[in-house]
Parts: C-alpha cells; structure tokens; sequence
C-alpha cells in the first residue's frame, strides 16, 4: 500500500511543481516522502518535484546529487563538443538526441537530471564512417552482440581514457516492438543547431524532439521501463509552445506514422497532469484501463501490483490497428526474439 501512497504524492507534487496547480495530497509520514522521493528519483524527476519532496535534514545529500550531475552532464558536453568536430571532419551527418541537449530542449536546464551517456543518431549508410571516427577519437566498441547492433540498431563505444564517457551509437531510434516512423529521414529534417561552449552541435528541433518523446515513451511501455521523465518532456515541450500545440503535434505525428505512439503518450500525460484531450483516435490498448492503474505502468513498470495489458494489444495500438503493419511488426519481433535468443547467450561475458 505503501507504493500506492508514495505514487499518489509523487502525481500530486508533479501536478503543483511543473503543472503550477493546487496541491491536493494530505499530509503523509516520513517513511511515505522518504518512498515518494524514491519512485521520483527512478523515474528521473526527482529535480522537478524536490521542493516538496525533499526534507530540510537531506537537503544536503540532495545537493550532492546535483553537484554529481552537474559534473556528469558538464563532462558529456564537452565531450560531445569534442566529437561533433570529429564527425564532421569525416563528413558524417548526426543528431545528438536525448541526453543534456533534449533537457535544455524542454526544460532550459542541461542539468534537469543525470545522463548515463551521449546518443548520437547517424544515417544506415553512414554508421560504419561514425563508427570509425569513434574509434580514431580513442573509443573502443563494447557491443560484440549481433542482437544489439542488427535488432536494436545501436552499438556501445567506451572512451578508453578518462573521462570513461560511453556513446551509444544509433542508426534508427525504435526497436522490435514500437513501430519505425513511415519515413526515417523525418528526424533529420529541420534539425536544429545548438551551440554549446562555442560549439554548433545538431540536435533535433522542438517538433522532432516532440516525435522522439512519443517513440521513447512506447520503447518504455513495451520494455515495462519507468516513463515518468519521457511524459514529464511531452507535457514540457506540449505546454510551452502554441495553445493548438497538442492538435497539431498529433496531426504531424500521424503523417509521421507515429499516430498511435502519439495517442499513447498524449493519453499518459492527460493522465498525469489532468490535461483534457479529445483526440480522434484512442488509444484502445488502454481504453479500458483506469487512471490510477495507468499512472501504475507509468512509474511503477515493475510492481507486482501493476496489471499490463498484453503486448500485442499494446502493438495493435501502435500501429494504429492496421494489420499489415502489425504483421510486419510481429515478425520484427519475432525475428528479433529468436536472433536474441541465438547469439546474446553466446556473448555474455564469463
């Protein structure tokens, strides 16, 4: 009971933080805070919400929190100014996606929360050309997995001198299970130019960042991943531009082939944030569900408590009930189950 205390705190906190609305919670005991700030730091809101959740006597360990991530994500961003020279010194077109760049993006902060890595975005035909002048920049892959590279379009590189930063290298940004976008230039199209110590990098723009949510949110719903932080940059991104923002973001997304990751995450954040929508097309996959339970798989993926709808009926909406796209995708993932279950055993280190 105590996970369902802590989450309704967590809501409430992110509805008065970020949402600017009257807080409603009752006041609730330590240990339940203590828990709340917990689920809120998994979820990577924790600096969103630590106001309320955040007690006077461990305000300094939360700060050492931020101190830590001001230092992490300072370090990725020189690195990323060091590496945008390389790459385009080799002629490589990239986009570096998520990470600091898309925190400044939503929330004007580099450091709204920690990054684990850089995630660079490059074309199919120009991975290889990345990934060479990776390695000429002292990186080492550490993705021997045929599974990682072939299925889920990434690869890992580990910097071989300090700072040890990993860059994960993509050239597609969904998996087995969450639909590509009808045309996979669309991400690089507009892309946008920050510059970031007297460096331009490219990232994506507003729109494209938008898009991005919509896939990650789908990725974490299918993985049963923690969702917080991606609904948090939808409601962010969505609020801050024009008050016809939500209609047209999901118009574009459905030209994108994105309807359905779009009618997902734009149900997920109404719930959060109390946002009324009306959108032509629900997302049936969790039509029947309650609020309270979709806040569950939003923060709480793994709770024992949470009840999932299955897969595939998540799929069915992500492809936006079309079946010949659901038939292509249940062989992606099946393809995919079986390429995984064929080389990933066989590469796990000893």
């Amino acid at each position: 009971m105590t996970a369902a205390n802590a989450l309704d705190i967590v809501i409430d906190a992110l509805r008065s933080e970020v949402a600017g609305a009257a807080p409603k919670a009752t006041m609730a005991s330590t240990a339940i805070v203590h828990e709340a700030a917990a689920l809120a730091r998994q979820n990577k809101v924790l600096s969103l919400v630590q106001r309320r959740l955040i007690a006077a006597n461990e305000r300094a360990s939360y700060l050492a929190e931020v101190a830590t991530t001001m230092a992490t994500n300072s370090a990725l961003l020189d690195e990323l100014c060091s590496l945008a020279e390389q790459l385009t010194s080799s002629n490589v077109a990239f986009l570096a996606i998520k990470g600091p760049l898309q925190q400044g993006l939503f929330h004007g902060d580099f450091f709204q929360r920690p990054s684990a890595d850089l995630d660079i975005l490059v074309r199919p035909h120009q991975y290889q050309s990345a990934k060479h002048a990776l390695l000429c920049a002292g990186y080492e892959s550490r993705t021997p997995s045929v599974w990682w590279r072939g299925a889920l379009g990434e690869e890992h590189l580990r910097r071989l001198a300090p700072p040890f930063i990993t860059v994960d290298l993509h050239h597609r940004v969904h998996q087995p299970g969450t639909p590509a976008p009808l045309d996979g230039e669309i991400l690089f199209e507009n892309a946008l130019e920050v510059e970031v110590r007297g460096t331009k990098v490219p990232t994506l723009n507003a729109s494209c960042g938008l898009l991005l949510c919509t896939i990650s949110i789908a990725k974490a719903l299918y993985n049963r991943e923690p969702t917080g932080a991606y609904v948090c940059d939808l409601y962010a991104g969505l609020m801050a531009a024009a008050p016809d923002a939500v209609n047209s973001f999901f118009t574009m997304a459905r030209r994108a082939g994105l309807g359905g990751h779009a009618s997902v995450a734009l149900r997920l954040m109404s719930v959060v944030f109390e946002v009324p929508l009306e959108l032509p097309h629900p997302s049936d996959a969790f039509g029947a569900v309650g609020d309270a339970e979709l806040c569950r798989m939003i923060f709480l993926p793994r709770d024992p408590a949470t009840v999932w709808p299955k897969r595939r009926a998540i799929l069915w909406t992500l492809c936006e009930h079309q079946p010949l796209r659901y038939g292509r995708e249940l062989v992606r993932v099946i393809r995919s189950e079986v390429m995984r279950h064929a080389f990933e055993r066989s590469w796990l280190p000893a």
